[in-house]
């Protein structure tokens, strides 16, 4: 790691970039739709709720783990956050690690998501609305998300 002293003294904005995402420990976020309150969910949002509900004992401990984006994008030490749109609020939690798709548990049934990476996901680092998340990020208020996605912006995150 370079020593922060040297950085200042060269004020070249690369360098500030640097300083500003390792001091303020700014990073992206991958976001995760879950339906708690609804009765009428089906396919694989219905999967996706047993799926969450299944490791949410976990969530205390540091031991849950949970699928990857699509793309498989997500970075160790990136946050990751499961939206609860009807209560407004977003869980958010740091990737501790990255396990390929062949570690991922049985139990786990959607046949899209075969191909995504498991992230293992530490206690809960913090929770925010879903309204504050979106404008963060520079979401339009009316947004949705209706699949896991990594955002194009990073973010703070107050612990």
């Amino acid at each position: 790691m370079a020593d922060i002293n040297k950085v200042f003294l060269n004020t070249t904005p690369d360098n500030l970039r640097w300083v500003f995402w390792q001091e303020k420990k700014v990073r992206r976020i991958t976001l995760s739709p879950i339906n708690l309150t609804s009765r009428y969910v089906y396919g694989n949002k219905a999967l996706a709720r047993i799926d969450y509900r299944r490791e949410q004992p976990r969530f205390r401990y540091g031991t849950a783990k949970y699928d990857d984006c699509k793309t498989n994008n997500t970075q160790v030490g990136d946050y990751f956050g499961f939206v609860r749109h009807t209560e407004n609020i977003v869980e958010i939690f740091e990737v501790t690690s990255i396990l390929p798709a062949l570690e991922r548990p049985d139990y786990w049934t959607i046949p899209a998501h075969r191909k995504r990476n498991v992230l293992c996901l530490s206690p809960v680092v913090s929770t925010m609305r879903w309204c504050e998340m979106k404008r963060r990020l520079g979401y339009k208020p009316r947004h949705i998300l209706k699949s896991t996605s990594r955002s194009r912006k990073a973010i703070s995150i107050a612990v």
